[in-house]
C-alpha cells in the first residue's frame, strides 16, 4: 500500500553543506547513467532532502510546488545545491485537470522555459508543448498527481472507464536486504499516480512510439518516488512533448477494452500502431 511506502533516508552531511559529485552521499546512493541520444548523462534517482545539512542553511528559501515542500535550494556560498535538479518552481502546481483550457501555459521560471496546453490534431485532443528549446538531458517536468493504491485505481476506473484515464503506473524492481545486508530476493513494488483531479500540465502530455522525454523515478527523502520527465535530445521550440506510456503489447494478446487494441496515433515512423496496453492491469 502506498503508505507503506513513506520510509525516511537519512540526509547527507556534506561538509558546510556544500554537495559536490564526489562527495555527497545522496548523489552516490542513487544515480544512475541514461543513455540520452547515444551520450552518457547522469542523472540522479535521489535527491538531497529537508534532512540534509545543505538543507540547514538559509541563505534562501523557495517554495517548490512540484514537490510540494519549502527546500532550502542555496547552500552557503549562494549556489543551487546540484543534487535538487528536479525541486523547481512552478506556477501551476496543483489544480483541477478540468480548469486546464487550450492555450493554458504552464511556467518553469527556474528552467527558462514555459509550456504550453494544445490541441495536438490528429485524433489525439489536448496536448503539451514548449515554447522555448530544451537541451538533452534537461529535467522538463514531474507527472504530478494522487498516490493510489490499486484498490483505488480499480475503483476510479470502475467509476470513470477508460474516459479520461491519468493513472500512471510505475512498476520497479528492488532489491530487499536483511539485517546482514545481504540480499535477498528481489520483488516488484507498483506505484499508481492519478493526475485526473490533482495535478499540473504534465497530464496532458501524449504518448509517442519514438517519444522526447525519458521518465525517471526520482526520490527525495523517502522510498516514495517522484515520476520525472527528462529530455531524450534537443527538443525545438513549440515541438510537442512525448513519453512512452509503456511497452507494445505482445500479439498473442490481441483484446483491449471492447475487444480490440486502442489505436496509437502518434504518427511517428517507428510507430507499432497500438497503445501500450498492459492486459493484467484492473
Amino acid at each position: 500500500e502506498a503508505e507503506n511506502r513513506l520510509l525516511p533516508y537519512v540526509g547527507c552531511k556534506c561538509e558546510k553543506g556544500v554537495c559536490k559529485p564526489e562527495s555527497c552521499s545522496c548523489y552516490s546512493f542513487g544515480s544512475y547513467q541514461s543513455e540520452i541520444e547515444n551520450s552518457k548523462t547522469q542523472i540522479s534517482t535521489f535527491e538531497c532532502h529537508a534532512d540534509c545539512l545543505c538543507n540547514k542553511f538559509e541563505p534562501c528559501l523557495r517554495q517548490v510546488p512540484q514537490s510540494g515542500d519549502t527546500e532550502t535550494r542555496f547552500n552557503p556560498d549562494g549556489q543551487v545545491c546540484f543534487n535538487r535538479k528536479t525541486q523547481i518552481k512552478s506556477v501551476l502546481s496543483q489544480c483541477s485537470g478540468k480548469r486546464f483550457p487550450e492555450g493554458l501555459v504552464e511556467k518553469l521560471p527556474d528552467l527558462g522555459i514555459s509550456l504550453e496546453v494544445f490541441t495536438a490534431g490528429n485524433g489525439k485532443g489536448y496536448g503539451l508543448r514548449t515554447n522555448f528549446p530544451i537541451s538533452k538531458g534537461s529535467f522538463v517536468i514531474e507527472y504530478v498527481g494522487e498516490v493510489l493504491t490499486m484498490s483505488e485505481v480499480e475503483l476510479r476506473r470502475k467509476k470513470h472507464g477508460e474516459e479520461g484515464n491519468y493513472v500512471l503506473t510505475l512498476n520497479e524492481f528492488l532489491v530487499r536486504r536483511n539485517e546482514q545486508n545481504q540480499e535477498k530476493t528481489g520483488i516488484v513494488e507498483s506505484i499508481h499516480i492519478d493526475a485526473r483531479e490533482i495535478g499540473n500540465s504534465s497530464r496532458f502530455i501524449n504518448h509517442s512510439c519514438d517519444p522526447n522525454l525519458e521518465l525517471c523515478a526520482v526520490r527525495r527523502g523517502d522510498s516514495v518516488p517522484h515520476l520525472c520527465l527528462f529530455a531524450k535530445r534537443n527538443i525545438h521550440q513549440f515541438e510537442e512533448l512525448s513519453f512512452s506510456y509503456g511497452d507494445a503489447p505482445e500479439q498473442s494478446s490481441n483484446t483491449h477494452g471492447k475487444g480490440e487494441y486502442q489505436t496509437c496515433l502518434c504518427g511517428v515512423a517507428e510507430c507499432t500502431g497500438v497503445l501500450p496496453y498492459d492486459p493484467k492491469a484492473p
